[in-house]
């Protein structure tokens, strides 16, 4: 990918069609369609998400997770190791609501492919520079009961890892371009991020040789209510040393100061400038405010704007205008640094 100015992106979902499935809203989703046509109807409701960010204009696509239930569960259910069949009723990610999550009841591994011919669609889709994404280690964890492992975190994080990694590879083969890890649950225990979490990343991303990105989020407001235990400034000091290239990070609903970006030293940041906790259409004049800004702490082939997060649970018209403004205000910004360069030429070119 060309190291352009402001480049821009989505986190990964999009909501789904209605005749795909149940309403925006609601996390945990069913299909409408018969099982048989099933994939036919993923398929399509794939290309219309590609289609509606490349009409946007965006950098890098995403196939909008069409074919996902869940973040997690669509690929633990395909792991060994995940009993599906008698699951245990736990809160998600310290809030409200009640989950039903799998039990973990022997060891991890990889017996079959998790998405790979997702990725292999989106690729024949589309000519522009794709990403994909699938849940990391700790998340895995955090949405599972584990009676297998005995506690054993670090041991259990690492055999999702090399589950993960293998899965990875295929994705890379197949032709996309960043691979993302996913890990709210980073932002929830910062002491594991430190204790195994960094190294099962590690892990995860070893021999991989496309872009990779991690997305570290305050989770889904799926009841309105957010969990912020600890803070980016706690998170980051350490994180940025990982050997990833993209950190996309939720900035847009805890209205976090850009300024918190001096803490990713060199790294390629995706800014979330859209909050998918609110129904509002963000202005496309205070996204190029919030780029500008930005644009003081790192460098304009370094920055993106995304979404906070994914934004399978708005409605479809909705989450389109939204992510209409950030396009806009991405372009907005990128003409203010042009009239700049043309400016002082000797010191911004």
């Amino acid at each position: 990918m060309s190291a352009a100015a402001i480049r821009t992106t989505v986190v990964g979902s999009y909501p789904r069609p209605l005749w795909l499935s149940d309403p925006h809203g609601i996390l945990f989703g069913g299909w409408h369609l018969r099982a048989d046509i099933l994939s036919e109807g993923q398929d399509d409701a794939s290309t219309l998400a590609i289609r509606a960010q490349e009409r946007l204009g965006l950098d890098l696509i995403s196939d909008g997770e069409q074919r996902r239930d869940s973040f997690v569960f669509y690929f633990s259910r395909r792991l060994g190791g995940f009993d599906f069949e008698r699951p245990v009723a736990r809160p998600l990610r310290g809030s409200r609501h009640q989950v039903a999550m799998p039990r973990i009841v022997g060891p991890v591994r990889r017996d079959q492919p998790l998405a790979v011919d997702d990725v292999r669609f989106l690729r024949a889709s589309t000519e522009l520079p794709i990403k994909a994404a699938i849940a990391g280690p700790m998340t895995l964890i955090d949405t599972s009961v584990d009676e297998y492992y005995r506690g054993d975190r670090q041991t259990l994080a690492m055999d999702l890892a090399a589950a993960i990694n293998a899965e990875l590879l295929e994705w890379v083969a197949a032709g996309c371009d960043v691979v993302q890890i996913d890990e709210p649950a980073f932002t929830r225990y910062p002491a594991w991020v430190r204790q195994w979490g960094l190294a099962a990343l590690a892990r995860c991303l070893q021999g991989i040789t496309a872009r990779t990105a991690v997305h570290v989020c305050y989770g889904y407001p799926g009841d309105g209510t957010k969990v912020r235990e600890h803070g980016y400034e706690e998170l980051l000091p350490y994180l940025v040393d990982s050997g990833f290239d993209l950190l996309s990070l939720e900035c847009a609903a805890p209205h976090l100061d850009p300024a918190l970006l001096k803490l990713c030293r060199n790294k390629e940041v995706i800014f979330g400038v859209l909050d998918i906790g609110s129904h509002q259409v963000e202005d496309p004049e205070l996204i190029r405010r919030t780029a500008l800004r930005a644009l003081e702490y790192i460098g304009p082939d370094k920055l993106w704007l995304g979404p906070d997060c994914g934004l399978v649970l708005l409605d479809r018209s909705l989450a389109y205008a939204k992510l209409a403004a950030m396009a806009q205000g991405a372009r907005l910004a990128r003409q203010d640094l042009l009239a700049q360069r043309q400016e002082l030429p000797g010191q911004l070119r």
